[in-house]
């Protein structure tokens, strides 16, 4: 077997670096899959959610209604609840992918009631930003560590802006 000339490794090295850069310059990422019991979340921002500064706020998960909900009926994939005083925040993924329907939102907030009765405002919203940020803060709440709150607030006041 004849060793390469020199002229071929310089053209092969030459090749290699410029594929180098132009996939580097390209923006190219490799994308983690995602865990198969997330996989109905849309992963956006949860770095961000990490890294925003910590609140003290009234915001307190409810894992029971999220379970609730998901259990009794049927188009509801996943779902998580924060409540804050009197007011409930649900976060909905549905399994057929489509928005909110009024025959799906009579649904929940049935559920929701008979739950909690004295709930003033039962909000509801497919947002996959909302919900995937109400998830980390619902696991992180209930892990004891610390996520930002003052994102949650400002995800609740752009998806529900008639309670500013």
């Amino acid at each position: 077997m004849r060793p390469l000339r020199f002229r071929l490794h310089r053209r092969i090295n030459a090749f290699a670096v410029l594929t180098f850069t132009l996939i580097s310059c390209s923006g190219f990422a490799f994308v983690r899959d995602r865990e198969p019991d997330k996989s109905h979340v849309h992963i956006n921002d949860s770095n961000a959610l990490q890294n925003a500064t910590v609140k003290k706020t009234a915001f307190h998960p409810r894992l029971d209604l999220g379970k609730a909900i998901t259990a009794q009926i049927p188009n509801v994939s996943f779902a998580t609840v924060l409540q804050r005083k009197d007011d409930l925040y649900v976060g909905i993924a549905t399994r057929d992918g489509k928005n909110l329907t009024p025959l799906l939102e009579h649904q929940i907030m049935t559920t929701v009631q008979s739950a909690v009765p004295s709930a003033q405002h039962i909000l509801i919203s497919t947002d996959k930003t909302l919900v995937n940020h109400f998830q980390i803060f619902s696991s992180s709440f209930k892990n004891g560590s610390t996520s930002g709150s003052d994102l949650i607030i400002s995800d609740v006041e752009r998806v529900f802006p008639q309670l500013k």
